[in-house]
């Protein structure tokens, strides 16, 4: 019964969003200008009429705003960056449609990745026992050659390892080995992959 009525206050506590602390999300943002944020805020809603170069679309925007990315990359116009210098993409990779890139702490996607469309990337969360319900936020690391499926989550501080493949509608929260396949919620190992 005491266990019961901790997990309910501790429940009330959860939902008292008027305590909220983002000081998190205000230093990141702090990282660059109010004007910056400006302007990006305006790309991220009119970046399916600006005109892009044919050669590098919205990729090469991604770079004008401090972004790292290589050659050869694919990055969907309808596809969500939320801070562009907090992005590192190798060559050939491909970002589709709807990708989500909530990227608080650094996202590091390696070169020959394929990440499938409504993929959501969330570095960051928040401690939900916390009364002041407290942002945190974690590196996610994406290896060359791995292949995530449509719809899958990875969550803050995972890192996917070399020639993984994650299945679609994945909950991926903790590390992917090499060469592994994984699937479910919370993702689980489905076989290895030979290393060839």
């Amino acid at each position: 019964m005491k266990y019961c009525n901790k997990i309910k206050e501790g429940s009330e506590r959860l939902f008292d969003l008027s305590k909220r602390d983002e000081l998190l999300e205000r230093k990141v943002r702090s990282q660059e200008s109010k004007f910056y944020w400006f302007i990006w805020g305006l790309v991220t809603v009119f970046n399916k009429w600006l005109p892009v170069p044919l050669k590098g679309g919205i990729a090469y925007i991604l770079k004008l705003f401090g972004a790292k990315i290589g050659k050869n990359v694919y990055i969907s116009r309808t596809a969500t960056v939320k801070n562009p210098f907090n992005l590192v993409v190798g060559s050939n990779s491909s970002i589709n449609p709807e990708v989500f890139i909530d990227n608080l702490a650094l996202v590091e996607i390696g070169k020959n990745v394929a990440i499938a469309p409504r993929v959501m990337i969330m570095t960051g969360s928040h401690y939900p026992f916390d009364p002041n319900f407290t942002t945190f936020a974690e590196p996610i690391i994406i290896e060359d050659s791995v292949w995530i499926g449509c719809n899958a989550v990875i969550l803050p501080g995972v890192t996917i390892h070399k020639g993984a493949i994650v299945g679609a509608m994945s909950l991926v929260n903790k590390d992917v080995p090499q060469f592994a396949k994984v699937g479910g919620i919370p993702a689980k190992a489905l076989y290895k992959k030979d290393e060839e």
